[in-house]
């Protein structure tokens, strides 16, 4: 809001597109002049005696470089929740800041809470982004031009093994809450783990049948391809100290399928 100075002041959007009036004192709305948004009066003084008009034609002058940019709400969204991933997979829910989350994200914790009302919300978000991002580990499996189950399971490893090394701090973000009960676990599971899972066991399975995979039990088979597809990049520090290796170069990252691949396969 603006204080405008004006008394008997009408608004002639057809004919001036403006204000227009004499002397006295109000708070209105800017008004839009439709180019990026800028607001202010035509035609009228502020409380400081600055000019609608003028301001514009100063507002035009200013080099495109040093007016804020504002960000469309998909990048808000991305900038949190990137933010929001580190900060979760380090401290946890309990331990973790939404406005530590909005400063690494850089954005105000008011606009943060916008998109996302809560903390908890923005867990679940958080949760349900990364799930739709692994869930095409195995979408890409039904897309293998083949009926094979061994092939189809291969599709599925690799593209685990590439989202894995594409998002390191999901594996942390899943210990820390799978490593005992709670209602968080409970929603993970019913929302999408349990089918992923599900799926994964079904997968294995039908390559069993096949004579294509190692007769391990399918669900701790499951859980086997998991870690051996996350680990080398949720803990990669260490990795790369002992290995003395980069987990996310691209050798590294075939090295890890093939690793599976040798292990699993008959």
């Amino acid at each position: 809001m603006q204080l405008i100075e004006w008394s008997i002041c009408q608004f002639n959007s057809r004919a001036e597109g403006g204000w227009w009036g004499t002397s006295g004192r109000i708070a209105i709305p800017y008004c839009l002049d439709g180019k990026a948004g800028r607001r202010y009066a035509w035609g009228m003084n502020d409380k400081e005696g600055h000019n609608g008009e003028a301001a514009a034609a100063a507002d035009e002058a200013v080099p495109a470089e040093k007016k804020r940019r504002r960000r469309r709400p998909e990048e808000v969204r991305s900038l949190v929740l990137a933010a929001a991933m580190e900060e979760f997979a380090t401290s946890g829910f309990d331990g973790a800041s939404v406005r530590n989350i909005a400063a690494q994200a850089g954005v105000s914790l008011s606009l943060l809470l916008y998109h996302f009302v809560s903390k908890e919300n923005l867990w679940k978000e958080l949760a349900l982004d990364t799930a739709s991002r692994l869930g095409k580990a195995r979408a890409e499996s039904l897309k293998a031009r083949s009926d094979s189950p061994r092939e189809r399971l291969r599709v599925a490893i690799r593209a685990l093994v590439e989202t894995f090394a594409e998002m390191p701090d999901f594996h942390r973000f899943m210990t820390i809450e799978a490593h005992r009960p709670s209602d968080r676990l409970d929603w993970l599971i019913e929302t999408f783990v349990g089918e992923e899972h599900a799926r994964w066991c079904e997968l294995i399975e039908e390559a069993q049948k096949e004579g294509f995979v190692r007769f391990i039990r399918p669900d701790r088979l499951r859980f086997a391809i998991t870690a051996m597809a996350a680990v080398p990049f949720a803990v990669s520090a260490e990795y790369e100290k002992l290995s003395e290796r980069n987990p996310f170069t691209r050798a590294e990252v075939e090295e890890t399928i093939a690793m599976i691949e040798t292990l699993i396969f008959v």
